[in-house]
């Protein structure tokens, strides 16, 4: 399924981003959990998002196949 290797690689870009972004605070000096909430929110918005894609995805799929079955 494409959509989830999208979601593969979507999450592997978010893991390596907060990697950065704490190596860039430790190389600053400042403490390893500041702004951490903003980085929480954009991963639960992305999983969120990410969550309702998949359960569309899912029903566009049942929906085409329940539409194609015959009835006679």
């Amino acid at each position: 399924m494409p959509e989830l290797i999208y979601l593969s690689a979507l999450a592997t870009t978010i893991r390596a981003r907060h990697r950065v972004a704490m190596a860039d605070a430790a190389a600053e000096g400042r403490p390893r959990d500041a702004g951490d909430i903003v980085q929480y929110v954009v991963i639960t918005a992305a999983l969120a998002i990410a969550a309702v894609a998949i359960v569309a995805i899912i029903v566009t799929k049942i929906t085409s196949k329940a539409n194609s079955l015959r009835t006679e």
